[in-house]
């Protein structure tokens, strides 16, 4: 059960508006968030709870991962475990207008659910695994997609 509807805290949460693809670390810090840096690997991840920073009440705690090279926001991961409302999905359409077409027969069946979408230079993925009743939200720079796997690669096999 959500206590604040998915238009309502789209507009009035602050930290869910700077979540968007390209913004800066100093877009963050109006805001009261230090983010970005360096890790050692070339960029910065930093995880936050949509609850904690927007009033959201969710009934189970949903996450944002994001992801910054050079200081610039290139990739977000949203997750939550209470997948029955369809939230992430909402957000997607709602805040991020990543445009999903619902199909109304999967929607209804026990098979998961995948979407994707481009819009401008952003990638969305949506999954919905019912099995396990996960929702994750994912949407990232194209153009930076090579320098997001070239970190990620670094971080699982150090030198």
């Amino acid at each position: 059960m959500i206590m604040m509807p998915i238009n309502s805290f789209a507009s009035d949460c602050n930290f869910l508006n700077k979540i968007k693809i390209g913004n800066s670390a100093k877009d963050f810090e109006k805001i009261g968030l230090i983010v970005g840096g360096d890790d050692g690997f070339g960029g910065f991840y930093s995880s936050y709870s949509l609850n904690d920073h927007c009033g959201i009440q969710h009934p189970n705690y949903v996450k944002v991962d994001l992801l910054f090279l050079k200081d610039k926001l290139v990739q977000a991961v949203f997750e939550t475990e209470v997948a029955e409302d369809r939230f992430l999905f909402k957000l997607a359409n709602k805040n991020y207008l990543a445009n999903f077409k619902s199909d109304v027969d999967l929607e209804k069946s026990n098979v998961h659910e995948y979407y994707d979408s481009k819009r401008s230079n952003i990638q969305f993925f949506y999954s919905l695994i019912k099995n396990q009743n996960i929702e994750i939200l994912e949407m990232f720079s194209i153009k930076d997609g090579e320098a997001i796997d070239q970190y990620v690669l670094k971080q699982e096999m150090p030198e």
